[in-house]
C-alpha cells in the first residue's frame, strides 16, 4: 500500500475519536475489512459496507461537518491505497496491531474485519468457495479457522490450538492472496 506512515497515524486518531461505545473499526479491523469488500465477487458499495466502519449502531456520531470530511476522505484514501495494492500485486501485507503491554502482534483485529466483510455477502463468497481453486480455498479456510479461533468457536481444543506452532496459525508472516483464478467480478478483470 503506497500511503504513509503519517496518513495511517492520522486514519487510527480519526478511527478512535469515533465514540467509543458504538464500539467502531480499528486501523487493523478496517483494513482487513476493505480488504474483504474488494475481494468479494460481487462489489459493494460504500453505503453497504461505511456503516459497519461506526460499529454497531451504523452511525458515526460526528460532531461537526468538518470531522465527517476528514474521517471519510481518510478511509476512502485507504480504500483506495487497497485498491491500488490489489491491482498492482498478487499479495498483500495486512496492517496488524500490536498489543500495549506485550508489543506483540495481534493478527485477531485484521482477520474480524475480513470476515465482517464476508457477512456482508456470504452468498457470493460460498459460490467462490464452491468455484475457485485449492489453494484459494485453502487460504479461505485458514481465515475462517482464525476466526473460529478468535471467538472462541473453534472445534480445535484449546490444547491443541497452543500446541500449533506460531507459523501455523498466525498471519504474522502470511500474506493474502488477491487474486482468484478462473474468478472475475463484474467491473472488475
Amino acid at each position: 500500500m503506497d500511503q504513509s506512515d503519517q496518513e495511517f497515524d492520522r486514519l487510527d486518531a480519526l478511527l478512535h475519536a469515533l465514540p467509543t461505545e458504538n464500539m467502531p473499526m480499528t486501523l487493523s479491523e478496517l483494513d482487513g475489512f476493505l480488504v474483504g469488500v474488494l475481494a468479494c465477487p460481487e462489489i459493494i458499495p460504500s453505503s453497504d459496507w461505511l456503516p459497519h466502519v461506526w460499529g454497531k449502531t451504523g452511525e458515526a456520531g460526528f460532531p461537526d461537518q468538518q470531522s465527517a470530511e476528514e474521517t471519510i476522505g481518510a478511509i476512502m484514501a485507504h480504500y483506495n491505497s487497497v485498491v491500488e495494492a490489489i491491482t498492482a500485486l498478487p499479495w498483500l501485507e495486512p496492517i496488524y496491531e500490536a498489543d500495549p503491554n506485550s508489543q506483540e502482534v495481534m493478527w485477531e483485529p485484521w482477520v474480524d474485519g475480513f470476515t465482517r466483510a464476508i457477512r456482508l455477502r456470504p452468498d457470493a463468497w460460498s459460490r467462490l468457495l464452491e468455484q475457485t481453486d485449492e489453494e484459494t480455498r485453502a487460504n479461505m479456510i485458514f481465515l475462517m479457522t482464525l476466526q473460529d479461533i478468535y471467538t472462541g468457536q473453534s472445534k480445535f481444543m484449546d490444547d491443541e490450538i497452543a500446541a500449533l506452532p506460531p507459523g501455523n496459525w498466525t498471519v504474522r508472516s502470511w500474506s493474502f492472496p488477491l487474486s482468484f483464478p478462473g474468478w472475475e467480478r463484474s467491473g472488475n478483470a
